[in-house]
């Protein structure tokens, strides 16, 4: 059994004593144990706008912030041995940095386990492919809204549908030339009448795009969206379930029931997890043999 394993079990073990747990984690610590999840962004700004986000709108954005270099290499130094996972971006776009890859060749040179980013794929250019693929960054994760051109481009305008596409068959292509399963492409997806319309499209763009895994998110109504009326018009009912989502639904469960394509990791809300559909929120957090998924790794902090 592995080290965290058995720090895990100890873990749970102590029960929900804050004082305990707490001397477990600085033991843990100090043993350097790599049990953290750690997600950071190196910036405060996206280049996107997207209809159902008010968060990245410039008049919320009082200025715009880049974390240097030199500050990120010097907080990996401080959180490297503890460190299991590293998602370097919570909500922004990471590539909108110019030396990005600066930033990934680093943190890989410190063996994190895994390393993810989010991206909405738009910057995702030679250099940052290069870096992903040759530094075997585990994870690349692709905000993605519209599986046609049409609805992509009106639902993440700012954006466009044959440019993020391209960038994606590139990042195929070249780890293909050199022989490589990583990073994995994982695509952050919301669920919106548009995304779930037509769920034969949304296989088919999997299978064209070598995707592995695909996350579905709720779609959230909330104040200064960039587009509420647009938002009012994707909304899917799924309690009860409205006409858009029973079909989705239906078509769902009878893909994920018939695995037709294993080699796709689906992530979704529990309202799609039915007692005979196959655990399939288990994750996409993969080991280096085989492709076999890590299990969830507990939260600290």
């Amino acid at each position: 059994m592995s080290t965290l394993r058995t720090f895990k079990k100890i873990y749970n073990y102590l029960g929900k004593n804050k004082t305990i747990r707490g001397y477990a984690l600085k033991t843990a610590d100090n043993l350097n144990i790599r049990k953290n999840i750690v997600r950071m962004d190196v910036n405060n700004f996206c280049n996107v706008r997207c209809v159902f986000c008010s968060q990245f709108r410039q008049e919320n954005i009082h200025k715009s912030n880049i974390m240097s270099v030199g500050d990120f290499k010097k907080i990996i130094d401080k959180i490297h041995r503890q460190t299991r996972f590293l998602y370097m971006s919570c909500g922004y776009e990471p590539l909108a940095v110019p030396n990005f890859a600066e930033y990934l060749e680093y943190a890989k040179s410190k063996k994190i386990p895994f390393i993810s980013f989010v991206t909405n794929g738009l910057l995702l250019k030679e250099k940052i492919i290069k870096s992903a693929v040759d530094n075997q960054i585990d994870e690349i994760a692709i905000s993605f809204n519209g599986f046609n051109k049409e609805d992509y481009n009106r639902l993440m305008f700012k954006s466009d549908y044959d440019t993020v596409i391209s960038n994606i068959k590139r990042l195929n292509e070249y780890k293909a030339e050199m022989n490589s399963v990583y990073p994995k492409i994982r695509l952050n997806c919301i669920l919106m009448k548009s995304n779930i319309k037509d769920f034969d499209r949304v296989i088919d763009f999997l299978d064209e795009n070598k995707i592995s895994v695909l996350n579905f998110r709720r779609l959230g109504v909330y104040e200064g969206q960039n587009d509420s009326d647009a938002v009012k018009t994707e909304i899917v009912e799924f309690t009860p379930p409205d006409k858009e989502a029973s079909e989705f639904i239906k078509k769902y469960k009878a893909y994920i029931n018939g695995r037709k394509n294993s080699g796709v990791e689906f992530i979704a809300p529990n309202m799609l997890v039915k007692e005979n559909v196959p655990n399939i929120s288990a994750g996409g957090y993969y080991r280096r043999k085989k492709g076999n998924a890590y299990f969830r790794c507990f939260r600290t902090g």
